[in-house]
């Protein structure tokens, strides 16, 4: 019977810990059907959401026209968190990045290909694509360190930060601004990074 009461004192003692050690987690964001994600977790994320308390988690909140939430939270214990997604003035959007802004009128892509340096060494060149698709950071520096141009331009009119935004490397698109990439430098559709980050990696846009 002693053994009986001891073991029931323990489970429930047990019980107690773990309850105490998990916290629920709810997100209220407008627009409501924006896209809520942890994405340090497995399981996909629902309002009260149980989780280890005292970790932190990266979440992201995302909606086509509006700027990402991108932001690592601690849960200490029971949270509700409120967001009010900020959205992208469509018509600063179109000035900068559409094909009829005067900007995009004047620009003569196979001009500016013609012009690069990408003729020089086809077999550097691939290389160098090879590396920016494959997020090798360690050699895009190496070959940059060697003199390949930042601003060299690929024969689809990208550039090398045109690439690393729309692979999501985010460490390469720092590395890349740091030295010297072009930010306005526009692909054969009229985009310039920037919109690439809007259309394919909201997150990247941010920085």
């Amino acid at each position: 019977m002693k053994k009986t009461f001891l073991s029931l004192t323990l489970l429930l003692g047990l019980s107690t810990l773990q309850a105490n050690d998990i916290a629920s987690l709810s997100i209220q964001v407008q627009p409501s059907d924006a896209r809520v994600r942890i994405m340090n977790i497995v399981p996909k994320f629902h309002n009260g959401i149980e989780l280890d308390k005292g970790k932190s988690y990266h979440l992201l909140i995302n909606k086509k026209g509006y700027r990402t939430v991108n932001r690592w939270i601690k849960l200490d214990g029971d949270k509700t968190l409120k967001f009010n997604l900020v959205d992208i003035p469509k018509s600063s959007l179109s000035e900068i990045f559409s094909p009829y802004s005067s900007r995009a009128k004047s620009y003569n892509y196979r001009q500016d290909v013609k012009s690069s340096s990408y003729m020089v060494d086809k077999s550097l060149i691939r290389k160098f694509g090879i590396a920016l698709n494959l997020g090798d950071l360690k050699t895009v520096k190496k070959m940059i360190k060697a003199g390949v141009d930042v601003n060299i331009r690929f024969s689809s009119g990208m550039t090398p930060l045109h690439i690393a935004v729309a692979r999501g490397r985010l460490d390469m698109v720092k590395y890349l601004v740091a030295q010297g990439a072009d930010t306005s430098a526009m692909d054969k559709d009229y985009a310039v990074p920037a919109f690439v980050a809007v259309r394919t990696n909201p997150q990247i846009a941010e920085y």
